[in-house]
């Protein structure tokens, strides 16, 4: 039930920040995740994702200044300062020792970050202090979800938690 829960309330935040995207000249899209149907929709794909326009540029994170979730990441053992710019969404990794993570390396402005815990094991914890700005503390457990903003650099607000 809690797995089904965490699912379902990361396709929630999804659907609320997605929705269909319509293309112009100049947008980009990374290789082999996205592509446009003949309505001018953003899909996920897995064939070779273009830009639309006359130019070929490289790959971009953003679409329509709204950041586009690309992987998946698992923060390694004892990282205490995950840089987010390569993904939205990490899950922590059983830590050899008590791991606080006071900052959040290359951040944007109306990034959301999901922190999910992936161990137990001297698990990551998150103060309501400093850069974030939390309901409480959160030390992620495994299956335990964080839901952030990012209103500017080094003030993350929480939006969303599920303590599992």
């Amino acid at each position: 039930m809690k797995r089904l829960m965490l699912c379902l309330l990361v396709l929630l935040v999804a659907c609320v920040f997605s929705g269909p995207a319509q293309a112009t000249e100049g947008d980009e899209f990374t290789t082999n995740s996205w592509a446009i149907n003949s309505s001018g929709n953003l899909l996920p794909s897995s064939s070779n994702a273009y830009g639309v326009g006359s130019s070929s540029r490289y790959p971009s994170k953003t679409y329509g200044g709204q950041l586009i979730q690309k992987t998946i990441s698992t923060l390694g053992t004892n990282v205490s300062a995950p840089d987010v710019s390569g993904s939205n969404v990490f899950i922590t990794s059983a830590n050899s020792q008590y791991i606080a993570i006071p900052d959040l390396l290359n951040a944007e402005a109306g990034q959301i970050v999901i922190l999910i815990g992936g161990s137990s094991t001297n698990p990551t914890f998150v103060a309501d202090s400093g850069n974030f700005n939390l309901s409480a503390e959160m030390s992620l457990n495994t299956d335990d979800v964080l839901i952030l903003l990012v209103r500017a650099d080094n003030d993350y607000v929480e939006i969303g938690r599920v303590n599992n």
